[in-house]
This record gives C-alpha cells, sequence and structure tokens, in this order.
C-alpha cells in the first residue's frame, strides 16, 4: 500500500539513508570511531590531568610531611634537649634527695635511740614504782598480816587462858569423880559418875556461869555417848542457861549449837533450827573471831541440819569447812580436828559416798593412834564404822574381825559375855549375823536390845530388835522372828527420810519371813510399797543391794522368770557399784550365785555354771569358806577332779 508523509527533514532523512545505506553505514562508523576516539582521547586527558594533580597534591603533602618530620625532628632534639636537662635535674634532685633521704634516716635513727633511751628510763621508772608500790604493799601487808597475828594470838592467848580454865575444872571434876564410890564401897558406874559430876558442877561453879556452861555440855555429851537421851537433855538445857547468864558469845554459841543433834535426833527440827538460827546472830555480833572448837561446833549443827532438810552435799561441804579451820590452824593435834573429821566421814556416808566415808575414817584411826588416843571410846566408835562401811562394800569377813578387835579393845579377849556399851554390842552381834554364826549372835544382840530398852534408847532396841529377828530367821526360828519384828514399824520415828534404811530392813525382812514360810503371794504384798518407793526415787545402790535379791527370790518362787532375771541384774549393778573391791564383795558374789539360779531356770545351764563358777571365790573371800551360803554354791558345782 502506498502511504504518504509529510515532507520533514527526518523523511527526507530517512529515506537517504534508506538510499544510502553502505555509505550512511560507512561514515557513520567512521562518526563513532572518530567519536569514540575523542572520548577515548578525552578521558585520558582527563586521567593525565587528575594524576598530575594527584602528583602535585602529594608532592605538596610530602613537602608539608618533610616540613612537620623537619618541626618532629626539632621538636625531638629540643624534647631531647629538655629530657637530657631534665635527667641532670632529676640526677642532681635524686642526689639531693638521697642525701635528705640519709640526712632523715640519721635524725629518725637518734629519734629512735633517743625513744629507746625514754622507754627504757620509762621502764626503769616504772619498774621502781612497781617495785615501791610492791614493797609499799609488803609493808602494809606484813604490818596487816603482823596485826592480824598479833590479834590472832591475843585471841590464841585468851582462848588458851580459858581452855586451861575449862580444862582445870573438868580435871577437878574429874579428880573429885574419880575419888568417889558408892554406897557401898564399889566404884560408881559411867551415869552414876555424870550425875555426881553435875552435883560437883552446880556446887563448885555456880559463881562462874561461863564455866558451867561448858561443863555442863561436856557432861551433856558424856550422856549421849552412853545413850542417856533424857539425861543429855537435861544437861544441855542446864547448859544453855549458865551461858545466858554468862554474857559471852562463845560458851553461848557453843552450848546452842551443841544441842541441835539431839533435837534433830528427836524429830524436834523446827528447835533445832532457832536453835541454828540464834547461834548466827550470837557469832555475827561478837567482835572478836570466835573460838575455833565454837565455829567446829556450829558448822556441825548446820551439817546436821542440811542432812535432816535431805541436803547431804551440802552438809558434806559445811562439814570440809569444819576440817579446814582447824589445817589453816595448824590444829591437827586437836581432838576437835578428829570431831570434825569424823562428822565429815559420817556425812559422806549419808551422801553414798561410801569411799570417801571409808578413806576419812582410816585417816582419823591414824591420827588417834599416833596421839596415844588407841583404847578410847571415841576410837572404839571410829573402829566399828569402819567396820560398817566395810560392810557395805561387801567385805564381811574383814568387817568381822574389825568388830572382833573393837570388842577386844574394850573388854579383852573374853567374848563369851557380851559388852556393856550397848552400840558395840549390837555392831558385833550384827557382824556375828552376817558370818552367820547365830547363836553368838542371838547372844550379843539379845544383850543389846535388852541395855537400849533399860537405858530408853528406842532406836538402838529396833536396830536391835531387827537383826535378831533377821538371826532368828537365817537360823530358821519363824516364830521367834515374827516375835522379833512385832512393833518396829510403829516404833519408828516419824521421820521418814532418816530412818528410811530401817524402815526398807523391816519390809525385807517380814517379805523374806513370808516366802520362808511359802507364801510367795504374801511376800510380794509386803515387799511391793518399798518396789515401789524404790522406783519412784531411783534407790540407792545400798537400798538395791538390800531388796533386789529377795525381789528376785519371790519372782523366780513365782515362775515369773524375766522379773527374776530384771531383779538379779539390778542387783548386780548396785552390788558392783557399790562395792570398793568387787572381787572382795560379798554382794557382787552373791549378785553372781542368784544369776546362776536364774539362769538354771531359764534353761541356761551353760551361763549358769559360769555365773557360779565367778561367785565361789568371791564368796570364799568375802564370807569365807565355812559360810552356809559359800558352802551351798561349792555343793551346785560339779567336783573338781
Amino acid at each position: 500500500p502506498v502511504s504518504a508523509v509529510a515532507d520533514t527533514v527526518g523523511y527526507r532523512a530517512t529515506k537517504f539513508v534508506r538510499r544510502n545505506r553502505l555509505m550512511v553505514g560507512a561514515a557513520s562508523t567512521t562518526v563513532l570511531v572518530l567519536l569514540a576516539g575523542v572520548v577515548g582521547t578525552t578521558w585520558q586527558a582527563l586521567e593525565a590531568q587528575r594524576q598530575r594533580d594527584a602528583a602535585r597534591v602529594a608532592q605538596a603533602e610530602a613537602v608539608s610531611q618533610a616540613k612537620r618530620a623537619d618541626q618532629q625532628r626539632a621538636q625531638a632534639l629540643a624534647s631531647a634537649s629538655e629530657a637530657a636537662r631534665q635527667r641532670v635535674a632529676a640526677e642532681g634532685a635524686r642526689e639531693l634527695a638521697l642525701t635528705e633521704a640519709a640526712r632523715a634516716e640519721a635524725e629518725a635513727q637518734r629519734a629512735e635511740a633517743e625513744s629507746r633511751r625514754a622507754q627504757t628510763e620509762n621502764r626503769r621508772a616504772q619498774t621502781a614504782q612497781a617495785l615501791a608500790m610492791t614493797e609499799a604493799t609488803a609493808a602494809r601487808n606484813a604490818r596487816a598480816e603482823t596485826e592480824t597475828q598479833l590479834l590472832q594470838t591475843r585471841a590464841q592467848r585468851a582462848e588458851a587462858r580459858y581452855m586451861a580454865r575449862a580444862s582445870a575444872a573438868s580435871a577437878d571434876v574429874l579428880s573429885t569423880l574419880l575419888a568417889d564410890i558408892g554406897a557401898s564401897g564399889q566404884p560408881l558406874s559411867p551415869v552414876q559418875l555424870l550425875g555426881r559430876g553435875r552435883e560437883l558442877v552446880d556446887k563448885n561453879y555456880a559463881g562462874d556461869p561461863a564455866l558451867q556452861a561448858e561443863l555442863f555440855v561436856n557432861l551433856a555429851w558424856r550422856y549421849q555417848v552412853l545413850n542417856q537421851s533424857e539425861r543429855e537433855l537435861v544437861l544441855r538445857e542446864l547448859g544453855e542457861q549458865a551461858a545466858r547468864r554468862a554474857g559471852d558469845g562463845n560458851v553461848l554459841a557453843s552450848a546452842l549449837c551443841a544441842g541441835v543433834g539431839s533435837d534433830i535426833a528427836a524429830g524436834r527440827s523446827a528447835p533445832a533450827q532457832a536453835r541454828v538460827d540464834e547461834a548466827r546472830r550470837v557469832l555475827a555480833a561478837m567482835k572478836d573471831e570466835p573460838r575455833l572448837l565454837v565455829s567446829q561446833v556450829c558448822l556441825n549443827a548446820e551439817a546436821e541440819l542440811a542432812n535432816a532438810r535431805r541436803e547431804p552435799l551440802l552438809a558434806v561441804r559445811l562439814s570440809q569447812q569444819a576440817v579446814k579451820l582447824f589445817e589453816d590452824a595448824d590444829a591437827r593435834e586437836s581432838p576437835g580436828y578428829t570431831g570434825a573429821l569424823s562428822h565429815l566421814a559420817f556425812r559422806h556416808h549419808n551422801a553414798g559416798q561410801t569411799r570417801q566415808a571409808f578413806d576419812v575414817l582410816l585417816k582419823i584411826g591414824q591420827e588417834m593412834d599416833a596421839n596415844g588416843r588407841t583404847h578410847t571410846r571415841e576410837r572404839l566408835e571410829i573402829m566399828t564404822n569402819v567396820g560398817i562401811s566395810l560392810v557395805q562394800f561387801g567385805e564381811i569377813a574383814q568387817a568381822g574381825a574389825v568388830f572382833r578387835e573393837a570388842v577386844e579393845r574394850a573388854q579383852g579377849t573374853d567374848l563369851s559375855r557380851p559388852s556393856t556399851d550397848v552400840g558395840l554390842a549390837r555392831v558385833y552381834g550384827t557382824g556375828l549375823f552376817l558370818l552367820a554364826r547365830d547363836a553368838e549372835a542371838m547372844l550379843w544382840l539379845t544383850h543389846a536390845r535388852k541395855q537400849a530398852r533399860d537405858a530408853g534408847e528406842r532406836f538402838m532396841e529396833i536396830e536391835s530388835s531387827l537383826y535378831l529377828a533377821r538371826t532368828h530367821l537365817q537360823a530358821g526360828r519363824m516364830a521367834e522372828a515374827e516375835a522379833a519384828l512385832n512393833g518396829l514399824d510403829a516404833a519408828l520415828p516419824a521421820d521418814v527420810g532418816q530412818f528410811r534404811g530401817t524402815r526398807l530392813a523391816i519390809a525385807r525382812t517380814r517379805a523374806e519371813l513370808a516366802l520362808k514360810r511359802g507364801d510367795v503371794a504374801a511376800a510380794q504384798k509386803l515387799l511391793e510399797p518399798s518396789l515401789r518407793q524404790l522406783g519412784a526415787s531411783g534407790g540407792s545402790p545400798r537400798e538395791r543391794v538390800a531388796l533386789m535379791p529377795i525381789a528376785a527370790q519371790m519372782a523366780l518362787a513365782a515362775g515369773e522368770l524375766d522379773e527374776a532375771r530384771t531383779h538379779a541384774d539390778s542387783f548386780m549393778l548396785a552390788a558392783q557399784s557399790q562395792a570398793r573391791v568387787p572381787e572382795k564383795s560379798a554382794h557382787v558374789g552373791l549378785a553372781w550365785a542368784l544369776l546362776g539360779d536364774v539362769q538354771q531356770r531359764q534353761g541356761q545351764p551353760r551361763e549358769a555354771l559360769a555365773s557360779r563358777q565367778r561367785a565361789l571365790p568371791i564368796l570364799q573371800v568375802a564370807l569365807g569358806a565355812e559360810h552356809p551360803e559359800t558352802k551351798a554354791l561349792q555343793a551346785l558345782l560339779p567336783a573338781r577332779p
């Protein structure tokens, strides 16, 4: 088709190109090449210009850096120069500082030396001051000690003068009594002599109430030794009345405190406390220190009250204070010292401290023997107390030997007649019972009971009757044992704590009597309150040693083997705890034998044989080979080939 367009430059150009394509192409190529060349040349020119400019900038920068380097080098040289200058200055300063330091060190050393010298001088001054103070204190102490010694010397002289007067008065009364005879021309009995002594004191010393009070108190103590409690009480009241008239604090305090033990023994705790309270007030009001014996008597009174209140450890401490008074005063040779030791032993005993009590008793015996008091009544009392301690340890054979020696010292070697001393007769009879010498024990205990009854000594009568009943029971005399036990419970004073051991022994004996008669139920019923009381309080080893054997035997008789084993084990522990030497204690030996009986019933023949074999050598030592318990155990063991 035909198309018509306007005749424009573009149209004409398009037609020209179509008609002259080759020539236009060549021309275009040539133009393009020329353009490319122009562009390339232009670019290269521009690049060359840029590089030239960069080179100029670099050259300028290099020049600038060179300048800066020159400046830095100049600065470095300046810094080096400054550093060198400063180094020189520093060296100078260091030299100056070293010089100053050396000078300061020297000054410090001089100051230190001065300080040391000052400290030395100060120490010397302090030492001198301390020495001066020590010498001043020593001088004051020496002066105070001298004054104290002077006061003590004055007090000792006054006490010695008073004691000399009292001793002279006692000697006067004693010499008069020794020269006196009864209406029939026969020597007076001890009770008659003391009654005569009271008459002499009333007659000869009415004008000297202080000495009269001392003599009355001493006579009262003698009545106490003879177990004459009613006469003792009368003399103590007379002594107290005389002491109040004398107006002497020592005498009054001594008289008041001396009566405390008797009041407590009679169950009069309130009057005993009132005596101690008044004695304290009297001693506190005194200007001078109380006499040594007065302090000892009043400390002992307080210990007795503490013991009555069931405070045994406090009683021990108070008795230890009394002993220390004599030791501090170097008065060990005084009879009051052994008296204080005796009270201490008794307090240890009541506190369950048996070993300590035993050691003190041995010490007292040595002191008495060394001072020539071997055959005095007080020495015999110590011996019997040693024997009683050995019984508690279970060393029965040795205790019997000690009791025998005490009796022989009192009346010679003829023991066919009982001692006139009720206390000695009772303990020796008890020792014979423990050794199973029943006929002799009955003789001595019957005599002791009669003497105690005649003297009005109710507690001694109860103790004698109790062990007489046990002896009859041991000998198989049931009716006699029951007769001896009758009324003992009701006759005991109401003080449960003080007589607890005696009550337990009575209950045990009644239970043993019922058991021997074959009445197991009655025996258990009789012992049950004591066992309940023991269980509630725990009980002492001594109480368990007394009750556990019969409790185990009753359980065996009732077929209660587990309970029997429990009681046997308790017996063993208590016996071993109480023993001084277990291998010498009859309690330990009997505990092994009882354990063997229980084991045999439990179907343990090997264990039973071993227990019995352990028991035999102990019983042979503690009771003797001929004792019935030893022989009975020997019969249970197989004969040795």
